[in-house]
């Protein structure tokens, strides 16, 4: 008896210990795994020749199946393609993710499927990170996103960012709905909104859709048509109200200020046409949304214009005549910036006041410097990277001088203007 209650204590032991043990992998949920704060680990174990298969023919889409596991916890048969544009490359591949891509239903963390984006066009690794928060604490959507040490097969595979999708999950969380029509805009050519005839191919091509994929092409693309014709032919006089049938303007040029105070040159108001967004048409309407999505350029020049190709795209072309929407603009530009300089809440005691983007370009940067030093496939060197980090703090320091300066030009009086100017540089040099 004696001995029998030994055995069943030490097996209850055990039972109790396993129990403890993985508390912890089931409490973890979506916000842990997009935890901005920490540096990830995310591990992807699959067949070596097909991920030297993947990195060969990294211009295909074509999935591999993998293993993923995340602070101990595993979900097996996930599918990883290669993904990007200008960034797809077979050294440092981007990846995407599909859980349920060979089991359907499969769910990792509630997720569907989420983005390991390379940082290959930025060689701070920052701008991407730096972006997304920049539209959430101005409230606008934008995904989550996270710091992540890739490991294939247990060997080192580079240093990632964790990009939450744009998909019906994210759409219930922003908008409290998820049954609209979600397409995610390709760049084929230099489009800046204008209407490419009645033909529902053109839109096809650029559009495609994310959700509601098996409706018919009328319905997908039908509504796309109307409202690029019926905007592009409105006269300046109607043209607010056709355009709200089918837009906010106001969440246009909240959009366009956020890119322009990050001199942005590769999104909505693009050099090459519209680029890196999703657009979403809500549930029973005709009226959409745009969204934004993979942002590893702009931070270009402190002196950036900020009427950048307000003038090439047909909405904004149209909007900005009037004078209600010429000002939104311009006060949304100086919101933007203004919160881009508030000074940080959360410093150390003692420590130089700093802005909220110095602060976050700061944070972000400790947590990566050794990652970014031991990742194989960097985008660049080290040195590459340390300048890179001290473009974006220079910006950080003087693009908000800049764009107050340049919005008196417009707001105020040329003396008036002049005492601003004169403000913001005497401002720099003192922080100098």
């Amino acid at each position: 008896m004696k001995a029998d209650f030994r055995l069943g204590r030490h097996a209850m032991w055990v039972v109790l210990v396993t129990l403890v043990a993985s508390v912890p992998a089931r409490a973890q949920g979506v916000d842990d795994f997009f935890n901005g704060d920490v540096l990830h680990r995310v591990d992807l174990k699959m067949n070596s020749r097909d991920w030297n298969a993947l990195r060969t023919h990294w211009e295909d889409n074509t999935y591999y199946p993998a293993d993923l596991k995340w602070r101990g916890l595993t979900v097996r048969n996930v599918g990883i393609r290669s993904r990007g544009l200008g960034s797809r490359n077979g050294q440092k591949p981007g990846l995407r993710v599909d859980i349920d891509r060979y089991r359907s239903g499969q769910r990792f963390l509630g997720l569907k499927s989420f983005v390991l984006d390379n940082s290959w066009q930025d060689p701070s690794f920052l701008k991407e990170r730096l972006t997304m928060r920049l539209f959430q604490r101005v409230g606008q959507p934008a995904p989550y996103e996270a710091y992540a040490q890739l490991y294939i097969n247990n060997s080192y595979a580079g240093l990632y960012t964790i990009v939450e999708s744009i998909d019906k999950d994210f759409l219930s969380r922003n908008f409290g709905q998820n049954d609209g029509v979600l397409f995610e805009f390709n760049f084929l050519f230099d489009w800046r909104f204008g209407w490419l005839g009645e033909d529902l191919q053109p839109y096809a091509d650029l559009f495609s859709p994310k959700t509601h994929e098996t409706d018919a092409p009328e319905d997908l693309y039908r509504p796309i048509e109307t409202m690029v014709r019926e905007m592009t032919e409105a006269d300046s006089r109607h043209f607010d109200e056709v355009a709200a049938r089918y837009l906010s303007l106001e969440d246009v040029f909240t959009f366009a200020a956020i890119q322009a105070a990050l001199a942005q040159y590769d999104g909505l108001l693009g050099a090459f046409g519209m680029n890196n967004f999703y657009m979403y048409r809500f549930e029973d309407s005709q009226f959409n949304r745009f969204l934004v999505w993979d942002q590893d350029v702009g931070f270009s020049a402190v002196d950036h214009p900020l009427t950048f190709n307000l003038d090439q795209n047909e909405i904004t072309r149209h909007a900005i005549e009037n004078s209600y929407f010429r000002d939104y603009y311009f006060n949304r530009l100086l919101e933007v910036v203004n919160s881009m300089s508030e000074i940080a809440p959360d410093l150390p005691e003692g420590a130089e006041p700093k802005s909220w983007l110095e602060s976050e370009i700061e944070k972000a940067y400790q947590l990566i410097r050794k990652s970014v030093a031991s990742d194989p496939v960097k985008p660049t060197d080290m040195d590459g990277f340390e300048s890179a980090v001290e473009e974006l703090r220079v910006f950080a320091r003087e693009r908000p001088r800049f764009v107050r300066c340049e919005v008196a030009k417009v707001q105020l009086s040329s003396r008036d203007a002049e005492d601003v100017c004169r403000a913001q540089q005497e401002s720099g040099q003192s922080r100098r």
